[in-house]
């Protein structure tokens, strides 16, 4: 994958006019974990959630090509959220072991995605997924001292205790929570302008 970002506008073009393994594997790094979270949000098991998300890709690659990148802001996401969703209701469709829960499912899903509150539902997963990528991406460029005094914060862990368990001062422990969500929020707002 290349240092710079590519837009979202360019990434689309780069796939629909040469499907390259370079372009394919920069469109997997952005969307990977989007697509199985939309795939494990219906109660898929692991091994079944491999096979879909393959499944997925294979739609995904062969429908590139006519998907209108001139459509609205975050068309792109949404259309990748309605092949993801129909290959997992074919899925279970065509899953006779499991049939009576998965037409329960399947119901469930179609009730959501035809719910106003689609858009929501979309949005709350890409904005768990940028946050995730954001966080990955950042955490090579920062210390594991910096790194375990920021996460500490989430489980509840007092500044003092942070920095007695580090050997660091309580006002480093401080910054270091600082500096690390100022580069964070930075890193989500470029992935945001990039991909959507």
């Amino acid at each position: 994958m290349t240092d710079t970002y590519l837009t979202r506008e360019t990434l689309v073009r780069k796939l629909k006019l040469n499907l390259s393994e370079e372009s394919w594997e920069e469109f997997i790094h952005f969307y990977k974990n989007f697509i199985y979270s939309i795939i494990t949000t219906m109660n898929v098991d692991e091994p079944d959630a491999d096979d879909i998300y393959q499944q997925a890709l294979i739609r995904i690659w062969k429908g590139i090509k006519n998907f209108d990148s001139k459509q609205r802001k975050g068309s792109f996401r949404s259309w990748i959220y309605k092949i993801t969703q129909n290959t997992t209701l074919t899925f279970i469709t065509k899953s006779k072991s499991k049939k009576s829960k998965m037409e329960e499912i399947k119901l469930e899903a179609e009730e959501k995605f035809h719910s106003p509150e689609i858009e929501q539902i979309i949005d709350e997963q890409w904005n768990r997924h940028i946050s995730k990528l954001a966080f990955e991406n950042i955490s090579e460029r920062i210390s594991e001292k910096a790194l375990d005094a920021f996460t500490s914060q989430f489980s509840g862990e007092a500044p003092e205790v942070t920095a007695e368990r580090l050997g660091l001062e309580k006002r480093t422990v401080y910054i270091y929570r600082a500096r690390i969500k100022q580069k964070l929020m930075a890193e989500i707002s470029n992935l945001k302008e990039m991909l959507e």
